[in-house]
């Protein structure tokens, strides 16, 4: 007869009891039917620790809670390829580490799993070309995503580097989660990595997130805390089990508190949404408007057809200029001059030539004569941040005051570039200069290829390169000049031939600018800008003539009128633009429009009483303009300005420098993060051993079922940590004579029956007993709990007896993580015995 039949009542649950739904029931009181369960006295400890192997469920809900929290970032990109992506990576990281979970019950190789499944899956994504240049490669993706947010804006194109790196961000936080979850035993703290998804549009500044993710996340959330607590209670009755109690099933105890913790979450979010201002984002990271341009791109012309297909212009800039009749200059911002094979038409390396450091007057431009008809100007020019790091300029910059940073002048292209590469919003002063001559002075111009240039008269061969050049032969007349001949293809690209249109290259698959899409495009004969103008520059180098491709704006639309009467342009997307330049001997780089009439818009200032503006309004965002001197003789260039430096030709480029420095930090960056990232691999076998050793304290203290084979566990843990030959097999006294012999070979613990030796042979022997009197014992009879100090003291023992090597061996690569499934049954167990 127990005792609860002889009269004695249960005693009351302990606190842990109920906070766990345990209770008189789980550990034999209660009703009949649930009393303790007698021991055998062959009755061995159990293989595994309760939980070890993981849950397959709570990985599923891990992964769906981890996919639906990525969903959050959709607002970063322009499109939603890259979520496809993302989900390869949580699904491998998280189902490797579950599977090796299920075989190995450990810590340690779940987490190795899950960081080579990282590795392997972002490998695939960069595809290294050798073991070498493994980690090279994540470093010129690193670069390349530094560059792109140094002056792109969300949403963000959808680049090789920038989906690789949210896809890496994915795979970590999944890694994290899983090691938290499993490792720690934690459930809505095990999460907190995927606060990261949230936070990236709020830093870059996305002004608004839809809620449909919200929704999902919390859905998935509910799942997953259910999960969570159905497996901590299902390993708290295995605990009790073990001990020889039993258990109660408990139905769907838990799912209620879950969808009532993610009910309150959301109503939390929604509510912030509603109260918390629209974030602006972190300021190093936003650039501007926080529209995605064209201009923002490395290579501009790649993305310029979205940008004029786009529903919402975006406002560029604002100028107001001197020039009151005539032509307007188009506004240049990045020169293209590569043309190599089948990639598209893309600018050279940057190197600054001069500064427009303290409003220093510029470099007079190459190639253009004294004789050269001309025309000065002045402009005030606003530019909206984020636009580019490229400065837009019309005609030929002299003198750029006012810039709240510094800018270089490329010589060789006119392009004006921050040194930092930063998309800064700018209210500057302008000087330049506007070429005039005429058709029939450009025709009649000598012919003439300085050598600095002639690689600007280069195509590549091929068939597309063929089709072009046949294309060509049945244009110009071959006993007409060079420039002739150019004016004779610029003529053919403008006529009614060809149609312009922005949706039909899309529509057709030939959207681009290298030689194969400008071949289909000649035979189509329909497109916008970009075709037209590496047509026209590709059929310039086929006749000899030095030849580039200019990205900018056209002159934009007058919105107002300033004090000054001058007119007010508006420039947006929508005016984005390309034209061909050519090289003409005594006139320098001369625009070749090729582009249709309906493609360019107005391009001549236009009457102020036929605009239907008001005289005069200032608007706030453009100050009235310096005016020009209307006694400039059209026949020569302007004179420097006495108050202005120049800049000596025959310093050293700047450029170069400045791109080197600013190169310094974000390489710096990488190499940091690739350091950590190693660090971390290496970490992870003595972050596992240390929550393996927390994870036995806290249940040793906290009264668990079977807490003295836990501490003894502890002890041939540690053992095995320092690579000591414990009898795993023998039972328990061979094994404390095992231990108390490592314990004891410090020389602060010798000789034998020394004060420090005695204290450790006590302190085994106390757990010893915990353990038998755990093994055979009945399970209501009273006696000693273990005390954690007694393994503390035991273990600290074994480390001082231990070399310097042998501790760091332990901590860094514990070898107890280790252990095949076969070993540790064999460790695990612990033999009956008879007694002593």
């Amino acid at each position: 007869m127990t005792q609860t039949q002889r009269g004695r009542r249960p005693p009351a649950p302990s606190s842990r009891e109920r906070a766990t739904g345990l209770g008189a029931r789980a550990r034999g009181g209660g009703s009949a039917g649930h009393r303790p369960a007698a021991r055998a006295s062959g009755t061995r400890l159990p293989v595994r620790d309760p939980g070890s192997t993981g849950s397959w469920f709570v990985s599923v809900s891990l992964l769906l809670v981890i996919s639906a929290a990525s969903l959050l970032a959709l607002p970063l990109f322009t499109t939603t390829g890259w979520a496809v992506d993302a989900i390869v990576m949580a699904v491998s990281v998280i189902g490797g580490a579950a599977l090796v979970r299920t075989f190995t019950g450990g810590v340690l190789w779940p987490a190795l799993a899950s960081v080579a499944a990282f590795i392997v899956v972002l490998s695939l994504r960069l595809q290294p070309d050798s073991v070498v240049d493994f980690f090279a490669v994540w470093g010129r993706e690193g670069m390349l995503l530094i560059e792109q947010l140094a002056s792109d804006a969300p949403p963000l194109r959808e680049t090789h580097a920038a989906v690789t790196a949210l896809v890496a961000v994915v795979g970590v936080v999944a890694a994290l989660c899983d090691l938290f979850v499993f490792g720690l035993r934690g459930r809505v703290s095990a999460v907190l990595p995927l606060i990261v998804f949230p936070i990236l549009p709020v830093a870059l500044g996305v002004p608004e997130i839809d809620l449909w993710p919200t929704m999902w996340l919390a859905g998935a959330f509910v799942i997953y805390l259910f999960a969570t607590t159905w497996w901590h209670q299902r390993i708290a009755d295995e605990r009790l089990a073990d001990a020889g109690y039993l258990v109660d099933s408990r139905g769907v105890s838990g799912w209620f508190g879950a969808v009532g913790m993610a009910a309150a979450g959301l109503v939390i979010a929604l509510v912030a949404s509603i109260v918390v201002p629209t974030p602006a984002g972190v300021a190093w990271l936003t650039q501007g408007t926080g529209a995605s341009l064209s201009t923002n791109r490395a290579n501009p012309i790649l993305d310029l057809g979205d940008d004029l297909r786009r529903s919402d212009p975006v406002d560029v800039l604002q100028y107001a200029t001197s020039i009151s009749s005539g032509p307007l200059p188009y506004l240049a911002l990045v020169t293209l001059t590569q043309l190599d094979g089948a990639s598209e038409w893309s600018p050279g390396e940057f190197a600054a030539d001069a500064t427009t450091d303290g409003g220093a007057r510029l470099p007079e431009p190459a190639g253009v004569s004294a004789e050269a008809p001309t025309t000065s100007f002045g402009a005030n020019i606003v530019v909206e941040q984020g636009v580019s790091p490229y400065l837009p300029h019309p005609g030929v910059p002299l003198q750029v005051q006012n810039l709240t940073t510094e800018y270089g002048l490329q010589a060789s292209t006119g392009d004006l570039r921050e040194l930092a590469g930063e998309a800064l919003g700018q209210h500057f002063e302008y000087s330049g200069l506007r070429l005039d001559a005429s058709p029939d002075l450009i025709a009649s111009a000598p012919y003439l290829v300085p050598d600095e240039l002639a690689g600007l008269t280069a195509v590549p061969d091929g068939a597309a390169a063929a089709r072009i050049r046949s294309e060509l032969e049945g244009i110009v007349d071959p006993n007409s000049s060079h420039y002739v001949q150019a004016q004779q293809v610029q003529a053919y690209l403008t006529s009614d031939a060809f149609t312009y249109s922005e949706v039909s290259p899309v529509a057709e698959g030939y959207d681009g600018t290298n030689l194969d899409v400008t071949a289909q495009f000649l035979d189509v004969k329909s497109g916008y800008c970009v075709h037209f103008s590496s047509a026209m520059a590709i059929m310039a180098r086929m006749l000899g003539i030095p030849s580039r491709v200019q990205v900018g704006f056209t002159p934009g639309t007058p919105v107002s009128i300033n004090s000054q009467d001058q007119l007010v342009y508006q420039v947006t997307s929508r005016d984005l633009h390309s034209w061909a330049e050519l090289w003409v001997e005594g006139y320098g780089w001369v625009p070749f429009e090729a582009t249709p009439a309906a493609g360019v818009g107005n391009t001549v200032v236009p009457d102020v009483t036929e605009t239907g503006l008001d005289l005069p309004e200032s608007p706030e965002a453009t100050e009235e303009a310096p005016q020009a001197d209307e006694e400039v003789e059209q026949t020569a260039l302007p004179e420097a300005s006495p108050t202005s430096d120049t800049v000596d030709p025959e310093s050293a480029p700047i450029g170069s420098e400045g791109d080197a420095l600013a190169w310094l930090g974000p390489a710096v960056g990488v190499a940091a993060l690739v350091l950590l990232a190693l660090l971390f691999v290496l970490a992870i076998p003595a972050l596992a051993r240390t929550l393996q050793r927390r994870r036995r304290r806290a249940l040793v203290t906290g009264g668990a079922p079977g807490a003295a084979a836990i501490a003894w566990r502890e002890l041939l843990a540690e053992a095995r940590d320092h690579r000591a030959g414990v009898p795993m097999g023998a039972d328990v006294r061979a094994q404390e004579d095992r231990l108390a012999e490592l314990a004891t070979a410090a020389p602060a613990a010798a000789p034998a029956g020394s004060p420090a030796a005695d204290e450790i042979r006590t302190a085994l022997e106390r757990l010893r007993v915990a353990v038998e009197r755990a093994a055979f014992a009945r399970p209501d009879a009273g006696g000693e709990w273990p005390d954690w100090s007694d393994v503390e003291r035991v273990e600290r023992g074994i480390r001082d007896g231990s070399t310097r090597r042998g501790r760091a061996r332990a901590v860094l690569a514990p070898a107890s993580l280790t252990r095949g499934a076969r070993a540790r049954r064999a460790r695990a167990r612990m033999p009956a015995g008879r007694g002593r």
